[in-house]
């Protein structure tokens, strides 16, 4: 097959520095390639493996040094944040490699020989500018589709608890650090994701469970030895230390504030959540792109941004006013609305970390499952325990009464 001139065969045998071999074949419907989706930089198509299971291959066309640089980047931590050669995460999805072309297999090298000698694959027969990198298939639906078209489907409980605790995974992950004078050392990295959205998490058929997709953004959150962090701004500013990132306001809009001007918004994770917890829950969307962001694209984020931040003079002095996003709850699920508003706080320094977040989240679980129950209607889960409890306590009106309250 040739695509644009380029040599991309449907069949690819490709070998790591150990020796391993793989296999992969490209799955066809009407003589074309399954595609399960596209993007901006990448489409992805299902093939088999030698393994003896499907698999998902993101096809990118990759040109110049800072593209490799991005997707070598990329390779690094999936391979620590969820691989078949670590540790697959439940709520992840994994990695099983990337396969380039000899001749840009050394910009692909880094300074951790693991992940050189098992994740690196290579095969001379396809273009030097096609790199493949495979991940696991997943059997399921995008979150997304699911909230629009099958709302009645969403276990907000269920998929909001390991979205959180995915967040709080990212936050250290265990990883191998080279350090500035040549050494490994284990230790643990702070990542993020970049780019939490419904569109990019899927629900798995067979299990429900959750899973984060397009992992090509994750990267560690800033610089520690050996590692030069993220190849643009990372604004989950909550994760990190105040004193190792610059002040948010009102230095953001200045020139070289940020290195990359992609989506701004969606940057921070916990942000991000907060946008996605929100219209899991209330089955609507927080933001319209159409109203609030225009353009839709990284400048559109901008004028977001700046829509919501207004700067007067009083007395000499500048004061910042922020303008927070207006979410609207329904009086059944008015318990979640103190934490997603904070999720969402336009000052990150207001936001919670990722592990606050989470027990704020338990703690209205356990109050849904708890005395919350009897105030849920039938279809939150609240029905069924009221009426048990109800059945249980027929024998007088008071012992009832005084059970239920």
């Amino acid at each position: 097959m040739s695509v644009s001139g380029l040599v991309d065969p449907d069949t690819i045998t490709a070998t790591n520095a150990l020796g391993n071999s793989i296999t992969i074949n490209f799955i066809k419907e009407g003589g074309e390639r399954l595609l399960l989706g596209s993007g901006g930089q990448a489409n992805v198509f299902k093939a088999s493996h030698s393994l003896g299971k499907n698999i998902s291959v993101k096809r990118l066309i990759i040109k110049t040094p800072t593209e490799i640089n991005q997707w070598a980047r990329s390779v690094e931590c999936s391979y620590f944040l969820s691989s078949i050669f670590t540790r697959p995460d439940p709520n992840f999805l994994c990695f099983y490699g990337v396969i380039v072309h000899p001749l840009i297999m050394e910009n692909f090298v880094r300074k951790i020989k693991e992940v050189t000698e098992n994740v690196i694959f290579t095969s001379n027969i396809m273009n030097e500018h096609i790199v493949y990198m495979l991940y696991e298939f997943i059997d399921g639906r995008e979150l997304d589709d699911i909230i629009n078209e099958s709302p009645e489907d969403i276990n907000y409980r269920r998929y909001g608890s390991e979205l959180l605790n995915a967040l709080v995974k990212l936050r250290s992950v265990p990883t191998r650090i080279a350090k500035s004078d040549g050494s490994i050392s284990d230790g643990f990295a702070p990542m993020v994701h970049l780019d939490i959205k419904p569109s990019n998490i899927m629900i798995e058929t067979a299990t429900g469970t959750l899973k984060i997709i397009d992992l090509n953004t994750v990267c560690i959150a800033y610089n520690i030895d050996g590692n030069n962090g993220c190849d643009r701004s990372a604004f989950t500013l909550e994760y990190l230390a105040p004193e190792g990132v610059p002040t948010y306001f009102p230095e953001l809009f200045k020139k070289g504030s940020f290195k990359n001007k992609r989506t701004m918004l969606m940057a921070s994770d916990m942000f991000a959540t907060g946008v996605t917890l929100y219209k899991m829950i209330m089955k609507k969307a927080a933001i319209n792109p159409k109203r609030d962001i225009v353009p839709y694209n990284a400048m559109g984020w901008e004028n977001f941004w700046k829509k919501r931040i207004s700067v007067t003079k009083e007395a000499g002095q500048e004061v910042i006013e922020l303008k927070e996003l207006e979410l609207k709850f329904t009086p059944d699920k008015e318990k979640w609305a103190s934490l997603i508003q904070d999720m969402v706080k336009l000052d990150y320094r207001q936001r919670p970390t990722a592990k606050e977040a989470l027990d704020r989240f338990n703690e209205i679980l356990a109050w849904e499952e708890g005395p919350g129950s009897v105030a849920l209607p039938v279809n939150q889960g609240g029905g069924k325990k009221r009426r048990k409890t109800v059945r249980k306590n027929r024998q007088t009106k008071s012992r009832r009464r005084n059970r239920i309250h």
